[in-house]
């Protein structure tokens, strides 16, 4: 633990949004099976009396985990942004949970075309099942990757 100063109340808010996102994640038994961390540690990172602070890493898991901002959403408030839910963004162009869903579609096609064709190649030699394997899987990375195309296109202003 570093020695450097904090601005007045910035070590309370960081131990009530640690609580917070302690109790959003279902308490301190969640928390450990996520993290791997001990009881005490956890008792330190959200008890006043200890200088311990939660790690950046344990926070994203854990956000992550619950998908509850509370520590993020407080740290924002530090510099005057907020949290906006993706899904407020509306309007007709396409938003950041589309493409996050497009980026997780097109990498699982690619990773079915990788492991089909490892697959296939590892004996060097590849059967006709094989080949028709793989052509489906190929075909299905084309339809992912069409489906993203479009919607960048949306926002780009062009045709797909």
């Amino acid at each position: 633990m570093t020695t450097i100063a904090l601005p007045d109340g910035l070590m309370a808010m960081i131990k009530a949004a640690t609580r917070a996102l302690v109790l959003a994640c279902g308490g301190a038994a969640t928390v450990k099976n996520l993290t791997g961390a001990s009881d005490g540690q956890i008792s330190r990172w959200q008890g006043d009396a200890y200088p311990d602070v939660i790690p950046a890493w344990a926070v994203g898991v854990l956000e992550f985990n619950c998908q509850q901002p509370a520590f993020t959403r407080m740290m924002a408030g530090l510099t005057g942004h907020r949290l906006t839910p993706i899904a407020e963004e509306g309007g007709d162009t396409p938003g950041s949970r589309d493409f996050v869903g497009d980026l997780v579609s097109v990498a699982g096609a690619a990773s079915k075309v990788t492991a089909g064709m490892s697959d296939a190649l590892a004996d060097g030699k590849v059967t006709p099942g094989e080949a028709k394997g793989g052509l489906a899987n190929i075909a299905s990375l084309e339809r992912e990757l069409t489906v993203a195309k479009r919607r960048l296109s949306v926002v780009a202003g062009g045709a797909a």
